[in-house]
């Protein structure tokens, strides 16, 4: 944060036609990010997906996504599902290529194991 700025709640902010200007300007800008969080207001709640991270690289745009504790077995595909279409988006108004959607921090519970262990396997 820069000084004197202050923290904004809920300030509907754009944050994805902030990211898109952002790389306009500079394709190497190291904070083209979105956040989820809502300092001020999430007290009691922390958001699973907390943080896209976008870059261009070799005229494709990745995204990265931390997550707290996404439940890979249950809900990671709904997320992936949702996420797909903001780095389309993204890729789109920047005339990129569409790289890889890369996400951290997620996990798989025992009674979803044997599923997830399918899936994979039947890839």
């Amino acid at each position: 944060m820069r000084p004197g700025s202050t923290i904004t709640a809920h300030s509907d902010r754009d944050q994805i036609a902030r990211v898109i200007q952002r790389l306009r300007a500079d394709r190497f800008v190291p904070d083209a990010t979105i956040t989820a969080l809502q300092p001020l207001t999430d007290t009691s709640y922390l958001p699973r997906v907390s943080l896209l991270d976008f870059w261009l690289e070799d005229d494709r745009l990745h995204l990265g996504v931390n997550a707290h504790g996404i439940d890979f077995g249950m809900t990671g595909y709904a997320n992936l599902v949702e996420l797909a279409p903001i780095l389309h988006r993204v890729a789109g108004e920047l005339g990129a290529d569409v790289g890889a959607l890369t996400m951290t921090s997620a996990h798989i519970y025992d009674t979803e194991l044997d599923l997830m262990r399918d899936i994979v396997k039947n890839r």
